[in-house]
This record gives structure tokens, sequence and C-alpha cells, in this order.
């Protein structure tokens, strides 16, 4: 039985934690407020299959599958922006972020282009091994003993 102390403590805070999960298949925003987890969006991505046919097309599809990719970081920023800044006062609503998911998508992609109100809400960068819901749940775990920090600090 895993030891959920971290987790029990973090259950008890009213702050609201974003998380953005993002892979290969695309990426889900979702939030953490005491014990209430929620999916706030979540969208697939489809990039263009991989062709084993060498010659003038190989150049074409790989150039294709990058753009698709950066396409992802760049909707994934825009999202963001939408679903964690409140769009009356231009300020976080939320009280930290945390980026989940395998190590190319959430630094090479996100970390670099995350608009600068998000990006000093950066609490936590972990590395999930799944997508969607069961990286949510997985990048809760990895965090629980940051998430339950801003709690003691208020006490």
């Amino acid at each position: 039985m895993a030891d959920t102390h971290h987790a029990d403590k973090l259950m008890e805070s009213d702050d609201m934690f974003g998380f953005i999960v993002m892979d290969g298949e695309g990426t889900l925003f979702g939030t953490l407020s005491g014990n209430t987890r929620q999916v706030l969006y979540m969208y697939r991505l489809f990039p263009p299959k991989k062709h084993g046919r060498g010659g003038e097309p190989a150049l074409r599809f790989s150039r294709a599958h990058f753009l698709k990719h950066i396409n992802h970081g760049r909707k994934t920023d825009e999202l963001a922006s939408m679903l964690y800044i409140d769009p009356n006062t231009r300020q976080p609503n939320v009280c930290g972020l945390i980026l989940a998911g395998s190590v190319e998508y959430k630094t090479r992609q996100l970390v670099d282009i995350i608009d600068p109100l998000l990006k000093e809400k950066i609490v936590n960068v972990v590395d999930v091994s799944y997508g969607e819901e069961n990286g949510l749940n997985q990048a809760i775990e990895l965090s629980s003993g940051i998430l339950s920090k801003p709690k003691f600090a208020k006490e």
C-alpha cells in the first residue's frame, strides 16, 4: 500500500492548482482544489503517420510532422492562457501550475513558449508515463509534497 500522508494533507488545502498534462497524443488541462479534481479541457493530436517510403515524400512528411508538433505547443499555450488567466484582471486564477508529460513535450514545446504570467506560477515539472486522466492522477501523486507546502506556509 502506498503512503498517502502527503496526498491526505493536500486534500485539506483550498488552494487551486492548474495541471497541464502533455504527451504526443494530446493535452489535458485540469485543476485540483482540496479534494476536487476537475478536467477543464482535453484535446487529441492526430499527427501525420510516418511512412516507410523514402525519396521525395519523406521530407514532406517529416516537415508536416514537425509543424504539427509546433502547432501543438502553440495551441497548448493559447488554451492555458484562456483557462488559467482571468481575462478581466489579466492575472492567473491558480496559485500554482504543474507541467506533466514526457520530457520531450513538456520541456521543448511548452516551457519555452508559455505565457510569462503562467511561467511565474510553475511550481513543478514532472515526468509521467501516461497522458490524459491517468497522467493527471500520476502528476497529482508526484506533486503531492510540493502542493501541500503553501498550506503549511500560511499556517
